[in-house]
């Protein structure tokens, strides 16, 4: 048996990462009517030999606890190199926002992507990079003040500064392991495949991440009406006038064909005198929120809220660090902090887009 033993050892090499220790269980037991998983966004061809090719899909996960507490289900929508299980577990083994949510009575479904997680990729996928993420690239992303088992930074903060004082983090390399290498099957099967599946449970209430905005935002903008009931948008990049929402959506009075936004104090903008409404959108409730160190600025959020309410849409842009949550990253559902995020910001946000709750009144939200 010793010799066994450190043969394995051998085996394992000086390079091996031990894993986190699981712990689980902050978010509180869960107790579900219904725990489990399917499909949508099946497309198929029946090639000549008979066989039968499948393409487009995505794989969804739910969890629907036995007594709700909102009337809507959420949908979570991972970011870009990432995949659904990013929203089930911290990198260093604590409950992921899910587990807060389905604790907390919102039936909650979790999509991965075409192409990303448990939605098998395709040869003819196209769009994005073949490879996993660099080291450097999820680090500058992952940088926090919050980040588990981090280095501090000596002086100033910066993204630079941190990713210098942790050249090897645990958690940056947990991350890595859950990137797909892709390729991803892109926006179009992506933004049909959460139409689908609002269209099954819904209305629900679409919550994006990062990369996962542009589809999550073209879901909202195509889904039939009554389909999604909200819109949670979370470190993503929010542009209504880009060529594929402005044609996407419906408009009251139409956009001219020869529509091109103004630029507005950096803000791309309908012109002053020709304003229409967004009707995709306009009965569908807006909230957008950011970390401090996260990966948009306040100028470009702001923006957004900006083009959102000139064009008759509700929507209200939240930065953590003005409600008391300093210090936050792009990845915040791994931040240490990451329950009390949950519980006391995402829950009561959820309770508005679904029921109309007043949001706390302490917050400082931005409402242009």
């Amino acid at each position: 048996m010793k010799k066994f033993g450190a043969l394995a050892l051998l085996m394992m090499g000086t390079t091996a990462i031990a894993s986190p220790a699981l712990a689980f269980g902050e978010a509180g037991p869960l107790t579900l009517s219904q725990f489990g998983g399917f499909f949508v966004g099946v497309d198929y061809e029946t090639a000549e030999d008979g066989n039968i090719d499948v393409i487009g899909q995505s794989w969804v996960g739910f969890g629907l606890p036995a007594d709700q507490t909102v009337t809507m289900p959420v949908i979570l929508i991972h970011g870009g190199g990432g995949q659904a299980a990013d929203w089930l577990t911290t990198v260093d083994g604590r409950d992921g926002w899910a587990s807060y949510m389905m604790a907390n009575g919102v039936a909650t479904y979790w999509i991965d992507r075409p192409g990303l997680g448990r939605s098998p990729a395709d040869p003819g996928y196209e769009e994005g990079a073949v490879g996993q993420p660099p080291y450097s690239l999820i680090a500058g992303l992952a940088s926090s003040e919050h980040w588990p088992d981090a280095n501090p930074v000596e002086g100033e903060w910066s993204r630079e500064a941190w990713v210098e004082a942790n050249p090897e983090n645990q958690g940056v390399i947990s991350w890595l392991a859950g990137s797909p290498g892709g390729p991803y099957g892109g926006n179009a099967y992506a933004t049909r495949n959460i139409i689908e599946l609002a269209e099954k449970v819904g209305p629900a209430i679409l919550f994006g991440h990062s990369a996962g905005v542009a589809s999550t935002l073209a879901a909202a903008i195509g889904a039939p009406e009554g389909t999604v009931g909200g819109v949670l948008i979370y470190e993503g990049g929010v542009d209504l006038l880009s060529e594929d929402n402005i044609a996407a959506a419906n408009w009251e009075p139409a956009l001219a064909d020869d529509f091109t936004p103004v630029e507005v104090d950096g803000c791309q903008m309908q012109p002053e005198d020709a304003v229409s409404t967004n009707v995709s959108l306009a009965d569908i409730p807006i909230v957008i929120i950011r970390s401090e160190h996260g990966n948009q600025s306040d100028e470009q959020f702001a923006c957004a809220v900006r083009q959102l309410e000139q064009m008759g849409v509700d929507a209200k842009f939240i930065q953590m660090a003005d409600i008391g949550f300093q210090g936050g990253g792009h990845f915040m559902m791994s931040d240490t902090n990451s329950g009390e995020l949950a519980t006391q910001v995402l829950l009561p946000i959820i309770a508005h887009l679904s029921d109309g709750a007043e949001l706390p009144a302490d917050w400082t939200i931005l409402e242009q």
